[in-house]
């Protein structure tokens, strides 16, 4: 089985997810599309992932701040200066399967 999510999105502690599951039968791979809405309180290290997020975000769209990034900013643990950024969500688009030149 394969899962690769397409959408995430933190909603207060929870979490709602959109994933395509592929698993192979005897007639060839089978792929669903799930969308889960998580009642379940998020565990603390996928907020903190989400939260690291805001850094690529703050150098990608060259916004206040970006040039405080450095390669040992990604490394820390103490991001406070960024606080005031925050990624509650992502979405991964394209088509699967396709490739651009």
């Amino acid at each position: 089985m394969q899962r690769k999510i397409r959408k995430a999105k933190l909603k207060s502690r929870s979490l709602e997810v959109e994933l395509n599951d592929t698993f192979e039968t005897e007639g060839g791979p089978i792929t669903n599309e799930v969308i889960m809405k998580c009642a379940g309180l998020v565990h603390d290290d996928l907020r903190t992932a989400f939260s690291r997020l805001a850094l690529h975000m703050i150098v990608i769209c060259d916004l206040r701040k970006a040039e405080m990034i450095n390669n040992e900013t990604f490394e820390k643990d103490d991001l406070s200066d960024f606080e005031d950024y925050a990624v509650t969500g992502f979405s991964i688009g394209g088509e699967i399967g396709r490739r651009t030149s």
